[in-house]
């Protein structure tokens, strides 16, 4: 529920469904006076604009080899980690303000990826070092909402459609030795240009 930051969790063998709230952000609500923060309250947030201390969670995944689930937090900046047993939550910031996190999928490694609808890039989380990259997703403009893995290979094949201009990227990753390779390549095909 992104305009009131709660995500539901139903337990299928029981039938009982719960809730986890996501608190307000305690670091914006303080740039406000009481009477903004009962203005904000009385106006509250939809799926379009929120209070300035909203979470604001969006497309979630979960790791199928493990015990979280990840989430987006639009508003809040961050990734937020779910453990499925105890609803326990830790959040991790992003790499860059307002990006928009949105939707997340994780791979078999555990490894979270994420796209940032505003900021036109990927994140890449590494759980086991809570390190962040960040990839430059190569048009502008893209308003990425959605993400997929093929994590049949490694590593992974990251596609993302883009909302906003009727495409896809897929991004494919090289290791040091694939670019050493491309470099003698293109040396071989820059000597032969050369002698032609």
């Amino acid at each position: 529920q992104m305009p009131i930051d709660i995500l539901s969790k139903g337990d299928i063998a029981t039938g009982k469904v719960s809730e986890v709230r996501f608190p307000p952000r305690a670091e914006k609500m303080e740039l406000f006076t009481d009477e903004d923060r009962k203005f904000y309250a009385s106006a509250g947030s939809n799926i379009q604009v929120a209070v300035p201390w909203a979470q604001g969670p969006r497309r979630l995944s979960a790791d199928r080899n493990g015990n979280y689930v990840w989430v987006g937090d639009f508003w809040g900046d961050n990734l937020a980690r779910v453990d499925i047993r105890t609803n326990e939550v830790k959040y991790y910031p992003i790499p860059s303000n307002d990006a928009g996190a949105y939707s997340t999928a994780v791979d078999k490694n555990h490894i979270v990826w994420m796209n940032m609808e505003n900021s036109d890039t990927l994140g890449r989380f590494d759980p086991a070092t809570e390190k962040w990259t960040e990839y430059l997703l190569p048009t502008r403009g893209a308003e990425t909402r959605q993400i997929a893995l093929n994590d049949r290979v490694y590593p992974p094949e990251v596609v993302v459609p883009y909302s906003r201009i009727s495409k896809v990227a897929r991004l494919n990753f090289r290791s040091r030795k694939d670019m050493q390779a491309l470099r003698e390549q293109l040396k071989t095909e820059k000597l032969q240009a050369q002698i032609r």
